[in-house]
């Protein structure tokens, strides 16, 4: 058997990958807590309405599900063939005394955007909104009926 040479260098890199396994088997669940915490920080201050569309013949309506919203808390907009309706639901002031067991209710921004496919009479979209339901109707442009037409080949 021969003499081997000795090299530092990679005993230092020995070490360094035998300490970097050390610090990813203390910080993995450090990491993913804190990604977890950031997810429910996001989630507590985001939320997203349901919504149901309903294609009728004649027009597409939108009924958003709004509990607890004002009028005046929703924006909507409809631009470049996109519906967008945004607003801000703000959380209600706790009196004192009251401590929850369990609170499930959203609060904080939200806003949906719709690209529409189809020819809209923008003009006439209405909206209402009652008992906490967002109503939004889009009247669909009628496209006439196309002709058949023979084309002569030359």
């Amino acid at each position: 058997m021969g003499i081997m040479k000795w090299d530092p260098f990679e005993e230092f890199e020995n070490l360094q990958d035998k300490f970097m396994q050390m610090v990813q088997t203390f910080e993995e669940p450090i990491i993913k807590k804190r990604k977890r915490e950031a997810f429910k920080e996001f989630m507590s201050n985001n939320w997203m309405p349901r919504v149901n569309v309903l294609d009728e013949n004649d027009k597409l309506v939108f009924t958003f599900d709004l509990p607890g919203m004002q009028k005046k808390e929703i924006d909507i907009k409809y631009e470049g063939n996109t519906l967008v309706v945004k607003g801000e639901r703000k959380q209600e002031t706790l009196e004192e005394g009251k401590n929850f067991i369990k609170k499930e209710s959203h609060y904080g921004t939200f806003s949906r955007a719709f690209p529409i496919g189809i020819e809209v009479d923008e003009k006439n979209i209405k909206a209402n909104y009652k008992n906490g339901v967002l109503e939004i109707v889009l009247p669909k442009i009628e496209k006439a009926d196309s002709k058949q037409l023979k084309i002569n080949i030359d």
